[in-house]
């Protein structure tokens, strides 16, 4: 439990300090806080509990979250073209970054992207793993990372899944983010650091982050895809990016260039403008739920 502990605090040590030296890089800003609009509050509120099932036992258990940390902005710039962008295979793929595969409430098997960011916890989308109309999770959830024309790591099954109350209870997007605990992954398996990252979404900033994700439409889905995109507006509590995206890439995690920390997770794509997609934002609240199981004290 001690090493669990070091271990947490070395995490968040490494946060701050990423932070500190992402400050010092011109090309890639750090988020600018934006102030929280009360006014606003109604679509843009805060997910005040997560919930979590469990499948020993088959229980569903609700957590609060401090609201104050949960916050999203509120800042409502669309996007308005699309900046330069590139895909490219990942050879050999990141082994952090795998398929989650599950059933869904009609009993039809899916799959998304997720990534191992802690112990053995795995970071996807909430609609991966939940329908966002209250009612049950999904089933057959399972994990495997590396993956690419057949071979993966390990084949990884879902212990506890949580989502939050904003997505749990009316599928809002903003709180599209889910946490998968699986079964033990061995720790030589590469895991991706979580950071707390809000783009300003000023004109004229420039804030560019990378994609890693799998879908059917590129090599059958058998091959992880990189995606060079620039955040390129923010609305409703999400962020653009700004290339388009298929069926499989939901989950993805949006990682800042240099940094490589999780900041937001891969939603969907924007039908209203033709060239994005949009993701949600990592928040304080949550990241420190997800250090829930390695440090009670999050001192993020």
């Amino acid at each position: 439990m001690s090493r669990i502990k070091y271990l947490a605090a070395a995490l968040c040590s490494i946060l701050q300090i990423g932070d500190a030296l992402s400050q010092s890089i011109e090309t890639e800003r750090p988020f600018q806080d934006i102030p929280f609009d009360e006014r606003a509050a109604g679509a843009f509120a805060a997910a005040p509990e997560a919930i979590t099932w469990y499948r020993f036992g088959n229980s569903v258990q609700k957590t609060p979250l401090s609201a104050a940390d949960d916050r999203l902005p509120t800042d409502s710039r669309r996007p308005n073209g699309e900046p330069p962008g590139t895909r490219n295979p990942v050879t050999p793929p990141d082994t952090s970054i795998g398929k989650v595969y599950f059933t869904d409430a009609s009993g039809n098997p899916k799959q998304c992207t997720g990534t191992l960011v802690i112990g053995d916890l795995v970071i996807t989308a909430g609609h991966c793993v939940h329908p966002g109309n209250g009612g049950n999770f999904y089933t057959n959830i399972e994990f495997l990372p590396g993956y690419a024309d057949g071979s993966f790591v390990g084949r990884f099954t879902a212990e506890e899944v949580t989502v939050f109350a904003g997505w749990y209870q009316s599928g809002d997007f903003a709180h599209d983010i889910a946490f998968i605990r699986v079964t033990p992954v061995p720790r030589s398996v590469h895991r991706i650091g979580l950071g707390l990252f809000k783009p300003s979404c000023r004109i004229g900033d420039y804030f560019p982050f990378i994609r890693h994700g799998y879908t059917p439409l590129l090599n059958n889905g058998e091959r992880q895809w990189e995606s060079g995109e620039a955040v390129s507006g923010c609305y409703q509590g999400l962020v653009y990016g700004s290339k388009r995206t298929h069926p499989g890439s939901s989950g993805s995690p949006s990682m800042a260039r240099i940094s490589g920390y999780v900041f937001a997770v891969h939603s969907a794509e924007d039908v209203q403008f033709p060239f994005g997609s949009y993701d949600a934002l990592l928040t304080k609240a949550k990241l420190c739920f997800a250090l829930r199981l390695y440090d009670a004290s999050c001192s993020i």
